[in-house]
Protein backbone atom coordinates (compact mmCIF):
# COMPACT_ATOMS: atom_id res chain seq x y z
CA UNK A 1 0.00 0.00 0.00
CA UNK A 2 2.68 2.40 0.90
CA UNK A 3 4.29 2.07 -2.73
CA UNK A 4 1.43 2.31 -4.17
CA UNK A 5 0.40 5.52 -2.45
CA UNK A 6 4.20 7.10 -3.72
CA UNK A 7 3.54 5.90 -6.78
CA UNK A 8 0.01 7.98 -6.95
CA UNK A 9 2.32 10.87 -5.19
CA UNK A 10 5.03 10.52 -8.21
CA UNK A 11 2.42 10.34 -11.09
CA UNK A 12 0.25 13.05 -9.74
CA UNK A 13 3.75 15.75 -8.78
CA UNK A 14 5.07 14.94 -12.71
CA UNK A 15 1.92 15.76 -13.57
CA UNK A 16 1.51 19.04 -12.27
CA UNK A 17 4.83 19.90 -13.31
CA UNK A 18 4.10 19.05 -16.77
CA UNK A 19 1.40 21.74 -16.56
CA UNK A 20 3.25 24.26 -14.92
CA UNK A 21 4.87 27.44 -17.00
CA UNK A 22 8.15 28.79 -15.45
CA UNK A 23 8.53 31.61 -17.21
CA UNK A 24 5.85 34.00 -18.24
CA UNK A 25 3.90 33.49 -21.46
CA UNK A 26 2.16 36.09 -24.28
CA UNK A 27 -0.77 35.33 -26.38
CA UNK A 28 -0.49 36.57 -29.59
CA UNK A 29 -4.00 37.59 -31.73
CA UNK A 30 -3.02 34.10 -33.80
CA UNK A 31 -3.00 31.83 -30.35
CA UNK A 32 0.90 31.21 -30.48
CA UNK A 33 2.17 31.60 -27.36
CA UNK A 34 5.77 33.40 -26.85
CA UNK A 35 7.35 32.57 -23.53
CA UNK A 36 10.49 34.49 -21.54
CA UNK A 37 10.17 37.69 -19.31
CA UNK A 38 7.20 39.99 -19.78
CA UNK A 39 7.45 43.26 -19.15
CA UNK A 40 3.57 45.02 -19.00
CA UNK A 41 3.68 48.52 -19.47
CA UNK A 42 0.84 50.79 -19.93
CA UNK A 43 0.54 50.56 -23.52
CA UNK A 44 2.44 47.47 -24.80
CA UNK A 45 4.06 44.36 -23.66
CA UNK A 46 7.99 44.03 -23.86
CA UNK A 47 8.73 40.08 -24.27
CA UNK A 48 12.22 38.55 -23.88
CA UNK A 49 12.97 35.65 -25.01
CA UNK A 50 15.25 32.71 -23.96
CA UNK A 51 17.86 33.83 -26.25
CA UNK A 52 17.51 36.92 -25.51
CA UNK A 53 15.92 38.89 -28.02
CA UNK A 54 13.45 40.86 -27.54
CA UNK A 55 9.70 41.57 -29.36
CA UNK A 56 7.16 44.47 -28.74
CA UNK A 57 3.28 44.32 -28.76
CA UNK A 58 0.95 47.08 -28.28
CA UNK A 59 -1.73 46.26 -26.17
CA UNK A 60 -4.61 47.02 -28.20
CA UNK A 61 -3.43 44.23 -30.39
CA UNK A 62 -3.01 41.78 -27.91
CA UNK A 63 -5.85 39.76 -27.19
CA UNK A 64 -8.54 40.02 -23.55
CA UNK A 65 -5.71 37.71 -20.77
CA UNK A 66 -3.05 37.77 -23.68
CA UNK A 67 -0.75 37.84 -20.50
CA UNK A 68 -0.49 34.87 -18.24
CA UNK A 69 2.58 35.22 -15.82
CA UNK A 70 4.66 32.09 -15.19
CA UNK A 71 5.97 30.42 -11.54
CA UNK A 72 8.64 32.70 -11.17
CA UNK A 73 7.08 35.91 -11.47
CA UNK A 74 4.45 34.57 -9.22
CA UNK A 75 6.77 34.22 -6.59
CA UNK A 76 8.65 37.37 -6.94
CA UNK A 77 5.52 39.65 -7.14
CA UNK A 78 4.15 38.08 -4.07
CA UNK A 79 2.30 40.86 -1.95
CA UNK A 80 3.54 40.19 2.02
CA UNK A 81 0.69 41.95 3.66
CA UNK A 82 -1.45 39.86 2.64
CA UNK A 83 0.94 36.54 4.25
CA UNK A 84 1.05 38.51 7.53
CA UNK A 85 -2.56 39.08 7.42
CA UNK A 86 -3.25 34.91 6.63
CA UNK A 87 -0.59 34.51 9.11
CA UNK A 88 -1.93 36.19 12.12
CA UNK A 89 -5.30 34.78 11.08
CA UNK A 90 -4.22 31.05 10.62
CA UNK A 91 -3.89 29.94 14.20
CA UNK A 92 -7.68 30.96 15.02
CA UNK A 93 -8.50 27.74 13.43
CA UNK A 94 -6.32 26.01 15.31
CA UNK A 95 -7.64 27.25 18.50
CA UNK A 96 -11.62 26.42 17.10
CA UNK A 97 -10.04 23.13 16.58
CA UNK A 98 -9.21 22.42 20.62
CA UNK A 99 -12.36 24.25 21.49
CA UNK A 100 -14.30 21.00 19.24
CA UNK A 101 -12.21 18.66 20.39
CA UNK A 102 -12.51 19.61 24.34
CA UNK A 103 -16.11 19.74 23.70
CA UNK A 104 -16.35 16.04 22.52
CA UNK A 105 -14.02 14.91 25.59
CA UNK A 106 -16.01 17.02 28.09
CA UNK A 107 -19.39 14.99 26.96
CA UNK A 108 -17.57 12.03 28.50
CA UNK A 109 -16.46 13.43 31.71
CA UNK A 110 -12.83 14.02 30.18
CA UNK A 111 -11.90 17.80 30.63
CA UNK A 112 -8.39 18.25 29.18
CA UNK A 113 -8.61 21.94 29.78
CA UNK A 114 -8.24 24.92 27.33
CA UNK A 115 -4.44 24.97 27.56
CA UNK A 116 -3.58 21.24 26.92
CA UNK A 117 -6.15 21.08 24.54
CA UNK A 118 -4.76 23.67 22.79
CA UNK A 119 -1.29 22.39 23.41
CA UNK A 120 -2.20 19.12 22.09
CA UNK A 121 -3.93 20.45 18.98
CA UNK A 122 -0.46 22.18 17.98
CA UNK A 123 1.06 18.82 18.55
CA UNK A 124 -1.25 16.99 16.17
CA UNK A 125 -0.66 19.61 13.27
CA UNK A 126 2.99 19.94 13.72
CA UNK A 127 3.04 15.88 13.55
CA UNK A 128 0.71 16.03 10.52
CA UNK A 129 3.44 17.79 8.47
CA UNK A 130 5.62 15.20 9.49
CA UNK A 131 4.04 12.45 8.99
CA UNK A 132 3.21 11.42 5.26
CA UNK A 133 -0.42 11.39 5.31
CA UNK A 134 -2.72 14.31 6.96
CA UNK A 135 -4.23 12.23 9.55
CA UNK A 136 -0.29 11.42 11.17
CA UNK A 137 -1.34 14.24 13.24
CA UNK A 138 -4.19 12.12 14.80
CA UNK A 139 -2.22 9.17 15.59
CA UNK A 140 0.11 11.36 17.19
CA UNK A 141 -2.64 12.66 19.57
CA UNK A 142 -4.56 9.73 19.52
CA UNK A 143 -1.32 7.76 21.35
CA UNK A 144 -1.22 10.81 23.68
CA UNK A 145 -4.24 10.62 24.44
CA UNK A 146 -4.07 6.59 24.98
CA UNK A 147 -0.92 7.33 27.02
CA UNK A 148 -2.88 9.92 29.20
CA UNK A 149 -6.52 9.25 29.78
CA UNK A 150 -8.64 7.00 32.04
CA UNK A 151 -10.88 6.14 29.72
CA UNK A 152 -8.40 5.09 26.81
CA UNK A 153 -10.52 3.48 24.23
CA UNK A 154 -13.27 6.23 24.36
CA UNK A 155 -10.59 8.80 24.12
CA UNK A 156 -8.92 7.37 21.36
CA UNK A 157 -12.58 7.36 19.58
CA UNK A 158 -13.03 10.80 20.22
CA UNK A 159 -9.71 11.90 18.47
CA UNK A 160 -11.08 9.68 15.04
CA UNK A 161 -14.87 11.55 15.61
CA UNK A 162 -13.30 14.53 15.32
CA UNK A 163 -11.77 13.62 12.55
CA UNK A 164 -14.98 12.80 11.01
CA UNK A 165 -16.61 16.05 12.17
CA UNK A 166 -14.03 18.04 10.69
CA UNK A 167 -14.81 16.42 7.21
CA UNK A 168 -18.29 16.62 7.69
CA UNK A 169 -17.73 20.49 8.56
CA UNK A 170 -15.69 20.89 5.01
CA UNK A 171 -18.60 19.32 3.07
CA UNK A 172 -21.22 21.85 4.95
CA UNK A 173 -18.94 24.93 3.82
CA UNK A 174 -18.59 23.59 0.61
CA UNK A 175 -22.42 22.85 0.53
CA UNK A 176 -23.79 25.75 1.61
CA UNK A 177 -21.38 28.24 -0.63
CA UNK A 178 -22.91 26.28 -3.62
CA UNK A 179 -26.73 27.06 -1.96
CA UNK A 180 -25.93 30.79 -2.05
CA UNK A 181 -24.17 30.77 -5.76
CA UNK A 182 -26.32 27.68 -7.58
CA UNK A 183 -26.01 30.63 -10.89
CA UNK A 184 -22.54 29.57 -11.13
CA UNK A 185 -21.62 27.22 -13.71
CA UNK A 186 -18.56 26.38 -12.57
CA UNK A 187 -19.29 25.17 -9.28
CA UNK A 188 -21.57 22.87 -10.35
CA UNK A 189 -19.01 20.89 -11.67
CA UNK A 190 -18.52 19.51 -7.65
CA UNK A 191 -22.12 20.31 -6.59
CA UNK A 192 -23.52 16.78 -7.01
CA UNK A 193 -20.79 15.00 -5.27
CA UNK A 194 -20.74 17.32 -2.26
CA UNK A 195 -24.62 16.93 -1.92
CA UNK A 196 -24.09 12.90 -2.53
CA UNK A 197 -21.83 13.07 0.64
CA UNK A 198 -23.73 15.41 2.08
CA UNK A 199 -26.74 13.03 2.14
CA UNK A 200 -24.82 9.66 2.89
CA UNK A 201 -23.41 11.65 6.36
CA UNK A 202 -26.71 12.36 7.43
CA UNK A 203 -28.68 8.99 6.59
CA UNK A 204 -25.68 7.71 8.46
CA UNK A 205 -26.28 9.90 11.48
CA UNK A 206 -29.53 9.31 11.40
CA UNK A 207 -29.39 6.12 10.92
CA UNK A 208 -26.58 5.25 14.07
CA UNK A 209 -28.36 7.64 16.44
CA UNK A 210 -31.94 6.07 15.83
CA UNK A 211 -32.88 3.34 17.90
CA UNK A 212 -35.77 2.07 15.58
CA UNK A 213 -33.86 2.37 11.98
CA UNK A 214 -30.95 0.61 14.03
CA UNK A 215 -33.81 -1.99 14.99
CA UNK A 216 -35.32 -2.54 11.59
CA UNK A 217 -32.51 -1.88 9.06
CA UNK A 218 -30.62 -4.70 11.29
CA UNK A 219 -27.49 -2.13 12.23
CA UNK A 220 -27.33 -3.97 15.53
CA UNK A 221 -27.55 -7.15 13.77
CA UNK A 222 -24.78 -5.94 11.38
CA UNK A 223 -22.86 -5.58 14.74
CA UNK A 224 -23.60 -8.50 16.29
CA UNK A 225 -21.15 -9.97 13.79
CA UNK A 226 -18.35 -7.97 14.03
CA UNK A 227 -15.44 -9.69 15.82
CA UNK A 228 -13.65 -8.37 19.12
CA UNK A 229 -18.03 -7.87 20.61
CA UNK A 230 -16.65 -6.52 23.42
CA UNK A 231 -14.36 -3.82 22.20
CA UNK A 232 -17.30 -2.95 19.37
CA UNK A 233 -19.97 -3.01 22.32
CA UNK A 234 -17.87 -0.36 23.98
CA UNK A 235 -17.33 2.32 21.32
CA UNK A 236 -21.31 2.01 20.03
CA UNK A 237 -21.85 2.63 23.73
CA UNK A 238 -19.24 5.45 23.60
CA UNK A 239 -21.10 7.09 20.23
CA UNK A 240 -24.43 6.07 20.85
CA UNK A 241 -23.73 8.46 24.11
CA UNK A 242 -23.57 11.48 21.90
CA UNK A 243 -27.18 11.04 21.40
CA UNK A 244 -27.68 12.92 25.00
CA UNK A 245 -25.20 15.61 23.75
CA UNK A 246 -26.98 16.78 20.30
CA UNK A 247 -25.78 20.70 21.63
CA UNK A 248 -22.56 18.82 21.74
CA UNK A 249 -22.94 17.85 18.17
CA UNK A 250 -24.25 20.96 17.18
CA UNK A 251 -21.47 23.46 18.54
CA UNK A 252 -18.87 20.82 17.37
CA UNK A 253 -20.04 21.20 13.76
CA UNK A 254 -20.43 24.98 13.99
CA UNK A 255 -17.12 24.64 15.22
CA UNK A 256 -15.88 22.79 12.06
CA UNK A 257 -17.42 25.31 10.25
CA UNK A 258 -15.76 28.24 12.02
CA UNK A 259 -12.38 25.87 11.41
CA UNK A 260 -12.79 25.33 7.82
CA UNK A 261 -14.14 29.26 6.74
CA UNK A 262 -10.79 30.74 8.59
CA UNK A 263 -8.14 27.78 6.42
CA UNK A 264 -10.64 28.84 3.34
CA UNK A 265 -10.17 32.41 4.10
CA UNK A 266 -6.10 31.95 4.25
CA UNK A 267 -6.30 30.48 0.89
CA UNK A 268 -7.81 33.46 -0.60
CA UNK A 269 -5.00 35.70 1.01
CA UNK A 270 -2.57 33.45 0.04
CA UNK A 271 -4.55 34.34 -3.58
CA UNK A 272 -4.91 37.51 -3.23
CA UNK A 273 -0.82 38.27 -2.80
CA UNK A 274 -0.21 35.74 -5.71
CA UNK A 275 -2.09 38.03 -7.44
CA UNK A 276 -4.81 35.39 -8.67
CA UNK A 277 -8.30 36.86 -10.04
CA UNK A 278 -10.05 34.36 -8.35
CA UNK A 279 -13.66 35.29 -6.85
CA UNK A 280 -13.71 34.12 -3.56
CA UNK A 281 -16.87 31.91 -3.80
CA UNK A 282 -14.19 29.46 -5.96
CA UNK A 283 -12.25 29.36 -3.06
CA UNK A 284 -14.69 27.83 -0.54
CA UNK A 285 -16.34 25.65 -3.23
CA UNK A 286 -13.14 23.87 -4.33
CA UNK A 287 -10.38 24.08 -1.53
CA UNK A 288 -12.65 21.96 0.70
CA UNK A 289 -13.41 19.29 -2.12
CA UNK A 290 -9.65 18.80 -2.76
CA UNK A 291 -9.34 19.36 1.33
CA UNK A 292 -11.33 16.09 1.95
CA UNK A 293 -9.95 13.89 -1.67
CA UNK A 294 -6.40 15.35 0.19
CA UNK A 295 -7.51 12.96 3.24
CA UNK A 296 -7.73 9.75 1.32
CA UNK A 297 -4.94 7.92 2.11
CA UNK A 298 -4.19 7.53 -1.79
CA UNK A 299 -0.83 9.50 -1.80
CA UNK A 300 2.03 10.22 0.90
CA UNK A 301 0.52 13.80 2.65
CA UNK A 302 -2.22 14.43 -0.38
CA UNK A 303 0.88 15.72 -2.17
CA UNK A 304 0.55 16.03 -5.26
CA UNK A 305 -3.03 15.05 -5.63
CA UNK A 306 -4.04 18.40 -3.42
CA UNK A 307 -2.21 20.15 -6.31
CA UNK A 308 -3.54 18.65 -8.94
CA UNK A 309 -6.92 19.47 -8.09
CA UNK A 310 -6.65 22.68 -7.12
CA UNK A 311 -4.73 23.46 -11.05
CA UNK A 312 -7.46 21.70 -12.44
CA UNK A 313 -10.65 23.28 -10.39
CA UNK A 314 -8.85 26.89 -10.29
CA UNK A 315 -7.91 26.74 -14.18
CA UNK A 316 -11.37 25.90 -15.29
CA UNK A 317 -13.01 28.82 -17.86
CA UNK A 318 -14.25 31.27 -15.86
CA UNK A 319 -12.54 30.83 -12.34
CA UNK A 320 -10.05 33.09 -13.35
CA UNK A 321 -6.29 31.21 -12.55
CA UNK A 322 -3.77 29.20 -14.82
CA UNK A 323 -2.17 25.60 -13.69
CA UNK A 324 1.27 27.95 -12.91
CA UNK A 325 -0.85 29.81 -10.35
CA UNK A 326 -2.55 27.30 -8.77
CA UNK A 327 0.72 25.62 -8.16
CA UNK A 328 2.63 28.91 -6.78
CA UNK A 329 -1.00 29.04 -4.13
CA UNK A 330 -0.32 25.43 -3.20
CA UNK A 331 3.37 25.98 -2.08
CA UNK A 332 2.76 29.21 -0.51
CA UNK A 333 -0.23 27.67 1.71
CA UNK A 334 1.81 24.45 2.33
CA UNK A 335 4.86 27.08 3.87
CA UNK A 336 2.48 29.14 5.74
CA UNK A 337 0.95 25.89 7.33
CA UNK A 338 4.57 24.32 8.36
CA UNK A 339 4.98 28.29 9.89
CA UNK A 340 2.25 28.12 12.03
CA UNK A 341 2.49 24.78 12.69
CA UNK A 342 6.39 25.34 14.05
CA UNK A 343 5.05 25.90 17.73
CA UNK A 344 3.74 22.03 18.08
CA UNK A 345 7.34 21.10 17.12
CA UNK A 346 8.07 22.45 21.33
CA UNK A 347 4.96 20.07 22.91
CA UNK A 348 6.95 16.76 24.39
CA UNK A 349 5.43 13.91 24.07
CA UNK A 350 6.95 12.40 26.61
CA UNK A 351 6.59 15.02 29.06
CA UNK A 352 2.72 14.34 29.21
CA UNK A 353 1.72 12.60 32.79
CA UNK A 354 -2.10 12.06 34.09
CA UNK A 355 -3.15 13.63 37.33
CA UNK A 356 -6.51 12.85 39.05
CA UNK A 357 -7.82 11.75 34.93
CA UNK A 358 -6.89 15.62 33.85
CA UNK A 359 -3.95 15.40 31.23
CA UNK A 360 -0.94 17.37 31.59
CA UNK A 361 1.61 18.29 29.22
CA UNK A 362 4.72 19.75 29.87
CA UNK A 363 7.03 21.85 27.72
Amino acid sequence: MNLVRWCVTLAAVTWVLMKIEWRDQLRQSTGEPLRGRVQVLADRFIVTAADGSVREFARADAPEDAFEPGFLTLVRNIQPAYLLVGLFFYPIANVLGALRWRALMRAHEMDPGLVQSLKLTWLGFFWSLVFPGVTGGDVVKAYCVARTAQKRAIAVLIVLLDRIIGLVGLAFLSGLVILFNLHNAELRTVSTGILIFIAIMVSCGLLFFSRRLRRWSGFNWLLGLLPFQTRVAQFDEALFHYRNHKKTIAASLALSLGTHAVNVGVFCLAGRALGLPVAWQHYFVFIPVMLMIAALPISAGGLGVFESGVSHFLALPGVGATASGAFALCVLYRLMIIFVGLPGAMVQVGGMKSEDGELKIED
